[in-house]
């Protein structure tokens, strides 16, 4: 982002001009209690400035969030460690002394978590989603995200609360297919759709929900490698072996997909399936469209021809493109090429949004007007 935070903020004693370039915000949230290390050095810098850096950590958004911890320094690299406490998510601001609102600077980044900590991202890739509300019905399944794959019987997950031994559970893999990034008609088709979408039903053997890392025994040796770098979740799916029918009454709901669980809803009938004057809700509940980011570009400024993706949030004429069963690489998160079956972003001026798709590719966004 362009320089946001140059205040001085609560909780985070540093001099502004170490807040002085354009802002890199990361985030996650923590699966146990623990402490998790931060090195950031400076690469590059306009002027040759590579030694300034600086490190903000916040419990919640910067702008609303309480800054706990923060590092400075003149000389590469700057270090920091601080605490964790499981299920809070936490910002690290990444912020430098260079050149400036208008400059820029690349680095690289280490995150490391202390043994036995694991964390999961709030965001699944670099894609910019809008919220999606929750209501309309009681949960039908239990969820939870899986981060860490340790053995082909072992989950571990971000929490284990709903879950019990000999529970049905789905394990499913939603992201990871490659899509082809030329620009061009063919922006955004899919080339390999990998594991994405795959899904196994397995039976849960024993529950670890008192000490991290939580997790999930399995009865059975999972048949397929999931990835767990492109978001897997697991879904309880009730089930009792001695009532094989099963009835439904009253309104279920799957919770909205948030990047890493929800938006499916499982119903498992051997026998005979009732639905008695049921409603099953998971309309706008999977993968998230893409957000307003506010931004426009004057006429004269419109590329020519209108491209099919632009590096975000600061590229104005675009909007974001919509979420997808593939990753949103770095510089492809706006315009109008479709990625996978997701929709393509609007360009301005009057270009609307695509629509996404099912099984298809995604709509295109529409093009400028000159």
């Amino acid at each position: 982002m362009n320089n946001d935070y140059t205040s001085a903020i609560s909780g985070c004693a540093a001099h502004n001009s170490y807040k002085n370039e354009a802002d890199y915000l990361y985030a996650f949230t923590a699966t146990c209690d623990g402490s998790v290390t931060v090195t950031f050095r400076v690469t590059a810098a306009c002027g040759g400035w590579v030694n300034w850096g600086a490190i903000f950590v916040f419990q919640n958004c910067p702008d609303v969030g309480t800054c706990i911890a923060s590092a400075t320094t003149s000389s590469n690299p700057v270090t920091l460690t601080f605490t964790v406490t499981v299920g809070n998510t936490y910002f690290l601001w990444i912020d430098s002394w260079t050149c400036g609102p208008t400059g820029w600077v690349t680095y690289d980044l280490s995150v490391i978590p202390s043994s036995g900590v694991s964390f999961t991202s709030p965001v699944s890739d670099n894609g910019i989603w809008t919220g999606q509300a929750p209501g309309g019905g009681m949960l039908y399944n239990a969820y939870a995200s899986v981060v860490n794959i340790p053995n082909n019987t072992t989950l571990e997950v971000d929490n284990a609360h709903g879950f019990q031994n000999c529970d049905l559970v789905m394990i499913v893999q939603m992201k990871g297919a490659d899509v082809n990034l030329t620009s061009g008609p063919a922006y955004g088709s899919v080339t390999n759709m990998n594991l994405a979408g795959r899904y196994e039903i397995n039976r849960i053997q024993n529950i670890n929900n008192t000490t991290c890392p939580f997790t999930l025994t399995l009865e059975n040796p999972m048949s397929l490698p999931f990835n767990r770098d492109d978001i897997v979740q697991v879904i309880r799916i009730p089930y009792d072996p001695a009532s094989p029918d099963v009835t439904l009454s009253g309104a279920y709901a799957a919770p909205p997909f948030d990047g890493r669980k929800g938006g499916i809803m499982v119903v498992y009938a051997p026998g005979t399936l009732t639905l008695n004057n049921v409603t099953l809700n998971v309309r706008g509940r999977g993968y998230r469209g893409g957000d307003a980011i506010g931004n426009a570009w004057g006429c004269p400024s419109v590329p020519i021809p209108p491209p099919y993706n632009l590096a975000g949030p600061n590229q104005g004429p675009a909007a974001p493109k919509g979420e997808s069963f593939t990753r949103v690489p770095v510089e492809h998160e706006l315009a109008r090429g479709a990625i996978g079956h997701a929709g393509g972003g609007g360009l301005n001026v009057d270009g609307g949004g695509g629509g996404g798709s099912q099984a298809g590719a995604g709509g295109a966004g529409g093009g400028d007007w000159i």
